[in-house]
């Protein structure tokens, strides 16, 4: 059912400062909030990306000016089988009014100097041509690695030129000042069947390279 949701969505820190030369872990810290007089029924750990292949819902967008949220993949067959019931029931948050929950987004930063050229060839991170992914909007490009560490990249990095699949990441352009905006969704899928039907975004946060 859709209804008009009292969930309040914010994403925190507003402004994140990036080194330009080095790797570096950072998080975003997803705050949800009950403003009404009724309890909400949602599920925050049960999300996936939402470019994520075979994924329906609950999941998480993220949209940013000069750049691009990819899935890039190793495997290309069939999607894994989608969670059951349970799941969801086990995965469920049911917020009380003027009550909040709070989960973290890890992710790392990887600033364009640090980059090799072969690290972001198309022949490199798409071989098979599967996940469409086109040079113009990776090359010359800084990347977050989303749900990684920076311990977990160095360790691949250091092993192969297709460090960065599989992986979700998003790819960066311009001259080091972005604005990301994440928002929040629910609606029946599969066996996903929510009691309400939810779309929140949340006030956009900024990432920029300091000097």
């Amino acid at each position: 059912m859709n209804v008009q949701t009292p969930l309040h969505f914010s994403v925190e820190p507003p402004v994140i400062d990036l080194p330009i030369n080095k790797i570096e872990d950072i998080s975003f810290k997803m705050i949800f909030e009950n403003r009404g007089e009724s309890k909400v029924i949602f599920y925050p750990d049960a999300t996936q990306f939402s470019c994520v292949s075979g994924w329906g819902s609950p999941g998480i967008g993220l949209s940013v000016k000069n750049g691009t949220l990819k899935e890039l993949r190793t495997y290309y067959g069939p999607p894994p089988e989608v969670p059951n019931e349970k799941y969801f029931k086990e995965t469920i948050q049911i917020l009380k009014p003027k009550k909040r929950y709070i989960n973290t987004i890890k992710a790392c930063w990887i600033p364009s100097s640090v980059i090799k050229k072969e690290h972001l060839l198309v022949s490199t991170l798409d071989p098979e041509g599967m996940d469409d992914l086109k040079k113009n909007s990776i090359s010359d490009s800084s990347i977050l690695v989303l749900n990684r560490t920076r311990e977990e990249i160095i360790q691949e990095m250091n092993k192969r030129d297709d460090f960065l699949r599989p992986n979700v990441l998003v790819f960066l352009k311009g001259m080091g000042d972005w604005d990301l905006e994440f928002s929040y969704y629910q609606s029946e899928w599969v066996c996903f069947r929510p009691k309400d039907n939810i779309a929140v975004t949340a006030t956009k946060i900024n990432l920029r390279v300091a000097d």
